[in-house]
């Protein structure tokens, strides 16, 4: 399963990847929004194809709902790898980082995800940019903290740092100082981290398949 889960990761930084090159090299141009509507089309179907290979498929095998949740995992992705690689760059600068750290890196964030939709950043959805740094901080939350407990070996002491690791990944992913996170945030946030690694991992039973036997 571990392996299926990062193929299917794999073929989703794919399709994320060239959506983002497909739409930014073809934009000259592009200027109506049936302009950017066609764009976005002709991208998606050579990212299908891309995204089959990927997963050992054919092309006829990805059907349109399939597709439209791998780009939507590729947008949430495309924002978490610009929050993470923000906050990584100011923390180098600084010891501490402020809100308006953080709060520029929102503004980052929401020019990448413009870039999956070969929008502007004036044309992102606020609301969207929101859902997506909160989906991607409790994805970084599973994932950082599965990951400290495994290294943990069973230590209770070691298990309990592994929460409080996990819990500032959280909060640098979702844009916010540690201070600002609640108990009602924490308490929702690893509720929903267990929903995301179960579903990570039925995804890699279904997406993953390469052949008969799996």
């Amino acid at each position: 399963t571990d392996f299926k889960e990062k193929l299917v990761r794999g073929a989703d930084d794919a399709l994320k990847n060239l959506m983002a090159t497909c739409l930014n090299d073809n934009s000259d141009g592009v200027t109506t929004a049936a302009d950017k509507d066609a764009l976005y089309a002709k991208c998606k179907e050579a990212g299908k194809a891309d995204f089959a290979a990927a997963t050992g498929k054919g092309a006829d095998e990805i059907d349109g709902g399939k597709i439209n949740e791998a780009l939507d995992r590729g947008k949430t992705s495309q924002v978490t790898d610009t929050m993470n690689t923000c906050v990584g760059r100011k923390k180098a600068d600084k010891t501490a980082l402020t809100q308006a750290d953080y709060d520029e890196c929102k503004t980052e964030a929401k020019a990448a995800l413009g870039g999956q939709d070969g929008k502007t950043a004036a044309e992102v959805d606020q609301t969207d940019l929101n859902t997506r740094i909160n989906d991607g901080a409790v994805s970084q939350f599973a994932d950082v903290k599965a990951a400290c407990n495994k290294r943990a070996g069973g230590d209770a002491a070691k298990i309990v740092a592994c929460k409080d690791e996990a819990l500032k990944k959280y909060a640098e992913t979702k844009g916010i100082t540690v201070d600002k996170v609640d108990k009602a945030d924490i308490a929702k946030t690893e509720e929903d981290a267990r929903i995301r690694t179960i579903g990570a991992i039925m995804r890699a039973c279904t997406d993953g398949k390469t052949g008969s036997n799996d």
